[in-house]
């Protein structure tokens, strides 16, 4: 995540989406919002069922950075082959929350340099939490390491620099030096003839 969302947020909403689909009431209530709504269909993304359910950052430009995240796992592999990880969180969640049972829902991050893949599995969350829960951990980078990344795939600024044309390449102006004053003609009278022969 890293460089496309900032830790605050991700903090946030990964606190927010845990609540939301915890154990009891919660996972109840959303099991029946998606039978009502069918909100986690193919018709519909995460970013806008995260828009829907109010699972996003109040913060504008937070919000649209978590919603592109959400968009960007469309680019990722996931643990079943033949799904990106945005459709394998997408199917995961239709699934458990139209069974007659649905699982409570951890969601978690994992290191993306380890495991790029969004991983989707079935455990017990925590050592100290004894029901098993539909466990979705998706891949993040530190937004240093994202940063470099990006930088040694853009390779040497040479590379990148735009070359220059002559529509681009702004033209200078012609210096104008100053007109050299003409010289001034000696004021010398000529001499005297000697009146003496």
């Amino acid at each position: 995540m890293g460089a496309l969302v900032g830790l605050v947020s991700v903090l946030s909403v990964n606190a927010a989406l845990n609540i939301r689909f915890s154990a009891g009431d919660a996972i109840e209530e959303m099991a029946a919002l998606h039978r009502e709504f069918d909100i986690f269909s193919p018709k519909h993304g995460l970013r806008s069922a995260a828009a829907l359910l109010g699972l996003a950052p109040d913060n504008e430009t937070e919000r649209e950075d978590w919603l592109d995240y959400l968009d960007h796992l469309k680019t990722l592999e996931s643990n079943e082959p033949g799904q990106n990880g945005h459709d394998r969180i997408r199917s995961a969640l239709a699934d458990n929350l139209a069974s007659g049972t649905p699982l409570p829902v951890h969601f978690l991050f994992h290191d993306g340099g380890e495991d790029p893949r969004v991983l989707v599995t079935t455990d017990r969350p925590m050592s100290f939490v004894e029901a098993v829960h539909l466990i979705v951990s998706v891949p993040t980078q530190a937004a240093r390491d994202a940063m470099r990344a990006a930088v040694k795939r853009a390779g040497p600024w040479s590379s990148r620099k735009p070359a220059a044309t002559p529509a681009t390449t702004p033209t200078k102006a012609p210096v104008k030096t100053p007109a050299k004053a003409p010289a001034k003609k000696s004021a010398t009278k000529p001499a005297k003839k000697s009146a003496r022969k």
